[in-house]
């Protein structure tokens, strides 16, 4: 199980995911904004391999290398690109790209959160196109 900001994710042996608690945002992935109390399958897929959920949205890899993302996106964190910051309930496909291998959290100093995505190349997006992760940000140590 995967646990978040008031939500948890489960993985089962079939790939698929399953989802409950706080949903304001759409971050459950379940197709409403209703909170529920008890798993929901996220999705009629079975072939999801990895989760990473931030405060009010989430990512999802698929086992073929497509990335998804649902949620909270108010800030472009989804990565759907300019013109919509639209919140999503249901899995959103994001680019075209099929050669991620892993989604991860990442949190920067004073709590930020944003989503470092890698493939055959570090590719820092969504939420997080200009820091660099090598960079000294002045005034902090």
């Amino acid at each position: 199980a995967f646990c978040g900001n008031n939500v948890t994710f489960a993985l089962k042996t079939d790939g698929s995911y399953w989802a409950w608690g706080e949903n304001k945002y759409g971050q459950l992935g379940i197709g409403s904004l209703k909170d529920v109390n008890s798993p929901v399958k996220i999705n009629n897929t079975a072939d999801w391999k990895d989760i990473s959920i931030g405060a009010a949205h989430t990512l999802i890899l698929k086992k073929d290398g497509s990335i998804w993302g649902f949620g909270n996106n108010s800030e472009g964190q989804l990565g759907l690109g300019a013109g919509n910051l639209g919140n999503q309930n249901v899995p959103v496909q994001i680019g075209k790209d099929k050669d991620w291998i892993k989604c991860s959290l990442v949190t920067f100093l004073m709590g930020s959160m944003c989503q470092l995505n890698i493939s055959s190349r570090i590719d820092v997006r969504y939420g997080c196109v200009r820091i660099s992760l090598l960079q000294e940000v002045p005034g902090h140590t």
